[in-house]
């Protein structure tokens, strides 16, 4: 699912919902220490958990609420571009379009290809990848304007 992204240039990648937190993990890890990573959490539970684990470290923002609202957060915390938006949530185009300028990169996971035409009329370029590996299989859309 992170593969798509080039850490070495990113200087924001925002996350919705963070699941089994597996995705979550991966980016910390690659992240360069001054790369804004934005989690959004609707669910309190995965919220407290990410606060345990995460509160710590520089540049990191977790928030408690729905992604629907993720422009509110990048005005409050003063970022000026997104390079990469991560989501294990389901697609609900919430204002991703929107968010990302230029070359910015929508990637999210889905276990069919229903939405693939949804996509379409969302982003001019998608590039599609099956993970036989995760089980169940998924597909890794990384999607761009």
């Amino acid at each position: 699912m992170i593969l798509p992204i080039n850490f070495s240039t990113t200087n924001c990648i925002i996350e919705y919902g963070r699941g089994t937190g597996i995705f979550t993990e991966q980016l910390i890890q690659h992240k360069k220490e001054e790369t804004v990573l934005l989690l959004l959490e609707s669910n309190k539970e995965c919220y407290d958990i990410l606060q345990q684990r995460y509160r710590h470290i520089k540049n990191i923002y977790i928030v408690h609420d729905s992604a629907e609202y993720v422009q509110n957060y990048i005005q409050r915390y003063g970022i000026e571009k997104v390079d990469y938006i991560v989501s294990g949530v389901p697609f609900a185009c919430l204002s991703t379009a929107e968010i990302l300028q230029g070359k910015g990169v929508f990637i999210t996971f889905q276990y069919t290809q229903l939405k693939l035409e949804m996509f379409r009329s969302f982003f001019a370029s998608i590039n599609k990848k099956r993970v036989v590996l995760n089980f169940p299989p998924a597909y890794v859309f990384s999607c761009q304007l």
